[in-house]
């Protein structure tokens, strides 16, 4: 499939209203979602990404970008690792965990269910 297809079936289904009931969203999403087609980030794109940016952009206001783009880049930070250094900063919790946010796209939980694995606290 060609880029240019990619990106047609893309906003195609993000007008879809069945899937997607705020259709302004959901085109953004797609738009998003086709210049990283464009500019070389990514290499393919399904519609399990355009659903996944549609609920962040849902949920997470202006922050919807950053988390998505975090979400697809071709080598994102493991999430341990990511805690591991984050700690060592010495910033306090609420700055690592708004951090952990930006980079993974992982929710609350997930960050503090890793820090009690690590032994690094609540």
């Amino acid at each position: 499939m060609t880029i240019s297809r990619a990106k047609e079936l893309l906003i195609k289904a993000a007008a879809d209203k069945g899937w997607y009931p705020d259709t302004k969203k959901s085109q953004a999403v797609a738009k998003f979602l086709s210049s990283r087609l464009t500019d070389g980030a990514l290499t393919q794109i399904s519609y399990r990404t355009l659903q996944m940016g549609y609920e962040l952009a849902k949920h997470n206001g202006d922050q919807w970008e950053i988390l998505l783009n975090a979400m697809i880049i071709s080598n994102p930070e493991d999430p341990k690792k990511l805690i591991r250094k984050l700690a060592k900063q010495e910033l306090r919790v609420k700055d690592q965990l708004q951090r952990f946010e930006e980079v993974t796209g992982l929710k609350r939980r997930t960050f503090f269910k890793y820090r009690k694995e690590m032994n690094l606290g609540k």
